[in-house]
This record gives C-alpha cells, structure tokens and sequence, in this order.
C-alpha cells in the first residue's frame, strides 16, 4: 500500500528521516541518503542530493562586497518531477546569521544567488545553501568561506602641477610646496608629483617614474630623492635633492647611467 501511494505523489512533511518504515523497501524505493522530509503517517521519503558549491571558491577572497553564490543543483533521485529549490545562508565565522534567503527557483544546472546586504570589508564568512521542497528544508551543502576585498586605498590628491619645460624651474617649484624638512612620506609624495609634473609638462628625455628600491635605504620602499627614466641597462636617473638630512635643496643633476646607477624598477608616474 505504500508503493502506491508513493507512486501517486502523496507525501507527507516531517522531520527527515522520521517515520521509516521497517518493511523491506521495493526495488524502486529511494536509496540516497540525504532525505528532504519524511511521513509521519507511514508514507516514502523524498530523497535528494545536496546542493554543490561550486563558487566562491573555499577560502578564496571575493572582488565585491556583495558576492554571487553558485551552487549545483539538487535532484530528487527517484521523482525527477518534485519541484526543488535552494536556499542561501551567510554567516559570520562564529556562526552568526547575517542573511538568509527566500527558496529560489532552480537554475538550468547550477542556482545563483548575489547577496542582497553588502558585508564589511577584509572579513572572513561562510556560506552553505539548503534543498527545499514545498517550504521544507532538507540536506544542506557543506559550509564554505570566503573573505571579502580589502579596504580600497584612498585615491590619491590631485596633483598642483607647475609650469615649464626646464626641469630644474618643475624641481623647484614642486619643492617650494612642501616648505621646510620633509619627512619620509613628504619626501615620497614630493618625488611622485615631480615625476607626474615632469610627464606632464612634456619633459624631455621622460617619461619619468619613482625608483623602487630592493633595498638599502628608502622612502616607503622608494628613493627619497631620483627621479628615472627607463629600465635595465637604459635606465637613467636624476638626483633632485641635495643633502637630505640638510636644506634638501632642488637640484636636477644627470642623467647618470650604466655603471654610475645601481638598476631598479622605474615606477611611471
């Protein structure tokens, strides 16, 4: 008598698993594990697989604050016609609900679901999606984790440029900007807009970039006081300070080349 009924479609929810009966099952009963509900009155349970994560990728971080959760499709393994759907939940990775979603319809393979809240910046969460059937959820996928885009960097200040085509009158005037000792980040910020007002200005013998230092020292990883042009063995570069634990006097003394410069990478700018 149960056959029947199950070959008619007549199923009752209930917490999986429950209500099994201990006959031996015909030949055609479902066989899966991941059951989505059970009959309290004796009838088969619908069997499905579980969602697949397929992306994000676990552990891997995301571009957008708001990512796209893609997961394969559950199938009813023995009623290929019951309607499934899937439902997304995030969390935070102490288990905290951040969002759940309404049952979405299936997809042609897959099901997507672009999350709706836009989560903080540079933070671990995780996520699993879970195979409904007539509002009643089943087997959940494993859990996954991603993180989300680090803080974007400030953009950086528009540059006052200076008129002129002799280098020397840009070195001076972006030096009379930033009056007085400059400090490591003024002394790198003061090198970057040289660099951007020489490219600028049409300079010649540009374009010019910041030097980028593998080591020795440095001004946030770059010269505190070159400008360069090039790279390998036709880079040149220009001193454009002199004494820099002095008066850090505007100077464009070059351009040295060859086995007068230690070679790094030139930075345009």
């Amino acid at each position: 008598m149960k056959i029947v009924r199950a070959l008619v479609g007549v199923m009752t929810l209930g917490a999986a698993g429950c209500g099994e009966s201990s006959e031996s099952r015909s030949p055609n009963s479902p066989t899966t594990t991941n059951d989505v509900a059970g009959a309290s009155n004796g009838a088969p349970i619908l069997k499905t697989t579980p969602p697949s994560p397929m992306s994000p990728a676990d552990g891997s971080r995301v571009q957008t604050r708001q990512p796209t959760l893609v997961v394969g499709n559950p199938v009813a393994t023995h009623w290929p016609t019951a309607v499934l759907h899937v439902r997304f939940l995030v969390q935070d990775q102490g288990g905290t609900t951040l969002h759940q979603s309404a049952p979405i319809d299936l997809g042609t393979s897959t099901t997507q679901y672009t999350v709706p809240i836009e989560l903080p910046h540079d933070q671990p969460f995780r996520w699993s999606a879970t195979v409904m059937w007539n509002d009643t959820p089943g087997t959940s996928s494993a859990l996954r984790s991603f993180t989300t885009p680090m803080h974007p960097e400030p953009p950086r200040p528009e540059i006052e440029m200076c008129a002129g085509s002799d280098p020397i009158d840009v070195v001076t005037c972006q030096r009379e900007k930033t009056p007085g000792a400059m400090d490591e980040a003024e002394l790198l910020d003061f090198v970057n807009r040289l660099a951007a007002n020489l490219n600028h200005n049409g300079v010649g013998g540009g374009p010019y970039g910041v030097l980028r230092k593998a080591a020795g020292n440095s001004c946030g990883g770059y010269s505190c006081d070159i400008v360069c042009a090039g790279q390998g063995g036709g880079q040149r570069q220009w001193d454009v300070l002199h004494d820099l634990d002095g008066p850090q006097m505007p100077i464009w003394y070059g351009p040295k080349q060859g086995g007068q410069i230690r070679v790094d990478v030139c930075e345009i700018r």
